[in-house]
């Protein structure tokens, strides 16, 4: 209804409703509104356009972070996942989520790499289009800052467990609690 909205000017459907749902799927549906026509299959290409391009977007991942091999194993996975492309085809946020939340963490973790400012940029505003797009989209924020506390060098892990927050854990956890009371060693970032 929102893009319905969008698409003609307010005079059919209904405005974005914030306590609903973030507006930026919504104003991507509206797009495709207004470029191709109001019609029901057209609400579905903003999903089927960013699901196909998480596909490629992991395997840049994987391949850079971990070799070719990886990458294309992980875009293959991806690309045969039923519900990937279940909500790939559905007029959901979940496909366009998925896309800019592996999409921030990539930036993210290039900018804590490479220490280059465009890439702390992109990160923040890859992060906002994702927060934009369902209500959970800090979480690269929330990831890159736990990998920041756990990285080498940054302090033993029993200090990094009880810092980050997650005293609960490792006390569920005795595989942790004995390792770490053996050995003062750092948990290193997936990067």
């Amino acid at each position: 209804m929102t893009g319905r909205w969008l698409v003609t000017f307010a005079r059919e459907g209904t405005a974005f409703q914030p306590t609903f749902s973030p507006p930026l799927f919504p104003s991507l549906v509206g797009a495709a509104f207004m470029i191709l026509g109001v019609k029901d299959y057209v609400a579905i290409i903003p999903s089927i356009l960013t699901g196909s391009i998480t596909v490629g977007l992991l395997y840049l991942i994987g391949s850079t972070w971990f070799g070719m091999r990886v990458g294309i194993g992980a875009a293959l996975m991806l690309a045969t996942a039923e519900y990937h492309l279940v909500f790939s085809r559905l007029a959901f946020t979940d496909a366009t989520f998925t896309l800019l939340f592996w999409a921030a963490l990539w930036c993210l973790f290039e900018a804590i790499s490479t220490g280059k400012r465009h890439w702390f940029v992109a990160g923040g505003v890859v992060t906002g289009l994702c927060w934009n797009t369902k209500y959970h989209g800090f979480l690269p924020l929330a990831i890159t800052g736990l990998c920041l506390k756990l990285r080498p060098g940054s302090m033993p892990l029993e200090a990094n467990v009880y810092r980050s927050g997650s005293f609960p854990s490792r006390c569920m956890s005795p595989s942790i609690t004995r390792a770490s009371t053996r050995q003062s060693r750092s948990i290193p970032c997936p990067v």
